[in-house]
């Protein structure tokens, strides 16, 4: 077995010229996503989800991302404000409380428009702060429902099975 040579002193960098290319490198990887920002937001107007979401992609790449999970159990709570054709004398069914109909869906945080998802948190109060227009003397549906497995936040809720 060959023993190791450790290279020349003249062969090392000096550790200050390894800090100086390590933080030009990372300006210059800092300048590209700043400039594929700019270039986004410039475009917004013209832009599709899927077009700015392809863009963003090398942005990503060798990021790590946490996500927290919801335990089996938890309660979800969700809130309808009453109106329009959702009333209580024409009947509230289990159908007007979990999904909004695809044809009355405008795009949101998670989904397109015509793209049915389930809105929930897990705190009471949040329902409060998200009901779009919300003032005293509105009507609400206020509903809670349990998970039945692990569900990573920000997951689309209608993959999984709830009570």
């Amino acid at each position: 077995m060959g023993t190791r040579k450790e290279p020349e002193r003249e062969d090392r960098l000096p550790l200050s010229d390894l800090f100086d290319e390590v933080v030009a490198r990372e300006s210059e990887e800092w300048m590209s996503i700043q400039s594929v920002f700019e270039e986004i937001e410039s475009n917004l107007a013209n832009l599709e989800i899927d077009e700015i979401k392809r863009r963003l992609d090398p942005v990503f790449i060798g990021m790590a991302v946490e996500v927290p999970i919801i335990d089996p159990g938890t309660f979800l709570y969700r809130a309808r404000k009453l109106g329009g054709d959702f009333r209580k004398p024409s009947g509230i069914t289990r159908a007007d409380l979990i999904y909004p109909p695809k044809a009355r869906t405008r795009i949101g945080r998670l989904n397109r428009p015509n793209e049915s998802v389930f809105y929930c948190s897990t705190g009471k109060e949040a329902l409060f702060l998200e009901l779009q227009d919300l003032k005293p003397g509105d009507e609400l549906v206020l509903t809670f429902w349990q998970t039945t497995e692990d569900v990573p936040q920000r997951h689309r809720l209608h993959a999984i099975r709830l009570r």
